[in-house]
């Protein structure tokens, strides 16, 4: 478990929702509920496209101990440990947290 295991699965030839759904359920401790993965990939995208200060909404009934309801996408990446799914080039932690 951990970051090389997550390098490993975001170097299938997997979809990113499947990825996605390796990750959550059988790398992380607790398993991530599936219903972040909506969420996940939209901070991916963020990131990847150079806005990772977007927010990102989180799913019905679900909220981030600090910001609630809307998660700065470059949170989301930290919190899901979604760094190994994200190029080197584009991911810059703008706050430091």
């Amino acid at each position: 478990m951990g970051y090389a295991t997550a390098l490993g699965i975001a170097d299938t030839e997997l979809d990113l929702e499947t990825k996605l759904h390796w990750h959550f359920t059988t790398n992380c401790y607790p398993p991530v509920p599936l219903m972040m993965i909506a969420p996940a990939k939209a901070a991916l995208a963020l990131v990847e496209s150079g806005e990772s200060d977007e927010m990102v909404e989180m799913p019905s009934g679900a909220e981030h101990r600090k910001y609630g309801s809307q998660v700065p996408a470059w949170v989301m990446i930290q919190s899901l440990h979604l760094d190994a799914f994200v190029s080197n080039d584009a991911y810059t932690i703008s706050d430091g947290e």
